[in-house]
């Protein structure tokens, strides 16, 4: 949200509402660029707790649902259950949802998947989609590449 980050890009290209808002208080986040998928994979193996991640095509979320489907993590894809554990009580923190979906929602982990051709074709058209992303996170914040 720096003077020259997405607000002042969205503002260029998009007639905005001023809005007056208000910050929290206090923010105990963070924001983290990952540029593969294996450290997002350890940062989920030790807290699961509330996630979203989120990426612009639904192929891109099926690539992690699969990994996450081998290591026998339940998750939601696109708010269908997938539990691949037998026996799995465990109700799923995470959710895996494109932007569009995800719009509205809300999570104390929140994570863009940034992948193939598709999915840059699309974050570098429309800026509000990576704006829309970035404000799902309560706390943390990760981009990582898939």
């Amino acid at each position: 949200f720096s003077s020259n980050g997405i607000i002042a890009t969205l503002s260029k290209r998009y007639v905005r509402k001023e809005k007056q808002w208000k910050a929290k208080d206090h923010v105990d986040g963070s924001f983290q660029h990952l540029l593969k998928i294996d450290p997002l994979l350890a940062i989920l193996d030790k807290d699961r707790d509330d996630w979203l991640i989120m990426a612009a095509t639904h192929s891109t979320l099926m690539t992690l649902s699969n990994i996450l489907k081998e290591r026998k993590v339940a998750h939601f894809l696109s708010n269908q259950l997938i539990a691949s554990a037998e026996n799995n009580t465990e109700y799923p923190t995470i959710r895996l949802m494109t932007i569009w979906g995800a719009k509205g929602g809300e999570a104390k982990n929140a994570a863009l998947l940034r992948g193939p051709y598709a999915d840059e074709n699309m974050l570098g058209d429309d800026p509000r989609l990576v704006y829309v992303a970035i404000t799902r996170a309560k706390e943390n914040f990760y981009v990582c590449t898939i």
